[in-house]
């Protein structure tokens, strides 16, 4: 299985055309092909366009291509068309936080446009429906009975109309349709939907629910395979801990080989040894079987961490040094690390 996933390599720049001297709008964006089997980074390649991805797999062989089943995405038209140009018979999975994603911002969207409509005038403190904008955001099976009292206080106190909770349904509904485990209940949640959809009669869930059936067959296959892309999205986050280890860098090609290299030695590693390096900084590191080093180990082999992960103990600290003692040693020896300290 693959991801696909786009991250900026720098900041926006801005270039003077020579011939009409009007100033270009450049942003540097790269996207990152990931294994999400094994997590390691297979290829990063130019803009976020289907022309390089589609380069990026014109040039695999052809039994690597006929090899691959499934693509996770995130709903990028372009991706997809280079999918189906060069991988036809894969099928390819939407990834669901950014469908939720899509279902928030409806939900922003709406509650600022009714503010505007009904109000004339954006969102104050007094507005509980501003107050609590962050609430309406929130999975809704998963508040507290205060956070539930909550929100029925704005849709009594803030919802003249009654359209803010007819769209906050629509976005449940959404997150309902994602969490079904076969596609006989996707298809009837699916209806559901369009019911809700027809209900709020809003601009802003019609607009989801567009989204929605365009994206119907990525969905189906997210369902049956459960394929996401957060394993790529994990390999993002260890860019950018690159690039800030490094201020930053300048050459394209020295960024893509150190971003490829960084991903191999970690995949080997794992191999080698026998272990599980998690995706996420706050992740426990597992042991292989019969290793005395304890059952974890919170993330020694992490440069940086992240504020309010666990706080790691003697004894965990002690299990680290433990299990680095298993593993290779440095090219250049332990000693050089002793005086350096």
């Amino acid at each position: 299985m693959l991801g696909i996933d786009e991250h900026r390599f720098r900041s926006v720049r801005y270039f003077r055309d020579s011939e009409s001297s009007s100033w270009i709008r450049h942003e540097p964006w790269m996207t990152t092909i990931v294994d999400l089997d094994t997590g390691q980074v297979l290829g990063v390649v130019d803009g976020r366009d289907h022309r390089g991805v589609g380069d990026w797999l014109f040039a695999r062989s052809l039994a690597w291509r006929l090899g691959v089943q499934v693509v996770a995405i995130d709903p990028s038209a372009a991706f997809r068309k280079a999918l189906r140009m060069w991988l036809p018979r894969t099928a390819v999975a939407v990834d669901h936080f950014h469908l939720v994603s899509l279902g928030n911002q409806a939900m922003t969207e709406a509650r600022q446009n009714l503010s505007q409509q009904v109000k004339g005038r954006r969102g104050r403190g007094i507005d509980k429906a501003w107050a609590h904008r962050m609430l309406l955001l929130r999975a809704g099976d998963k508040l507290s009975d205060p956070a539930a009292h909550r929100l029925a206080e704005v849709f009594a106190a803030d919802d003249a109309t009654g359209k803010l909770q007819a769209v906050w349904k629509v976005k449940e509904q959404l997150r309902a349709l994602l969490r079904t485990n076969s596609l006989a209940d996707a298809a009837e949640a699916k209806e559901e939907l369009k019911t809700l959809v027809e209900a709020a009669g809003r601009p802003e869930t019609n607009k989801l629910y567009r989204a929605v059936g365009r994206w119907w067959t990525e969905i189906e296959v997210l369902i049956v395979t459960g394929a996401t892309t957060g394993k790529v999205e994990a390999n993002n986050t260890g860019i950018k801990h690159i690039k800030r280890t490094a201020r930053g860098y300048r050459n394209a090609g020295n960024y893509k080989s150190i971003i490829l290299m960084r991903s191999a030695v970690r995949t080997a590693a794992c191999h080698s040894s026998g272990i599980t390096f998690p995706t996420n900084l706050e992740e426990p590191l597992m042991h292989p079987a019969g290793c005395t080093a304890g059952a974890t180990t919170w993330c020694c082999y992490a440069p940086t961490r992240r504020s309010g992960s666990p706080t790691r103990t003697r004894a965990d600290r002690l299990s680290a040094r433990a299990l680095q003692a298993d593993l290779p040693e440095h090219p250049h020896g332990s000693s050089a690390r002793s005086r350096r300290r």
